[in-house]
């Protein structure tokens, strides 16, 4: 809406975006921008959609070591599933 706009311009869009990134994230995604794209320049802020692409990339699920990309909603779900097994182990305790 702000490019569309006129509000911001696209490489201030871009510049914005990158900034919000946490710094892990820029620094894995940067390396991917890299590798893949042999004009990409370290000078200029990265195309939105080819962050978002490479960040896709970078935290996918599939990846073999997707456990340690941990959003906060797989980090709640895992605090969950830990918890449940002793909560359903008490409860038999409870009910024998």
């Amino acid at each position: 809406w702000l490019v569309t706009n006129h509000k911001i311009s696209k490489r201030d869009c871009n510049k914005y975006f990158w900034q919000g990134l946490p710094a892990r994230a820029r620094c894995e995604i940067l390396q991917r921008l890299e590798i893949t794209d042999p004009k990409f320049k370290r000078d200029e802020p990265a195309d939105f959609e080819k962050v978002v692409e490479a960040g896709h990339y970078v935290f996918s699920d599939e990846a073999f070591d997707a456990e340690y990309n941990d959003p906060i909603t797989l980090r709640i779900n895992s605090i969950r599933d830990r918890h449940t097994p002793s909560a359903v182990t008490s409860n038999r305790r409870n009910h024998e």
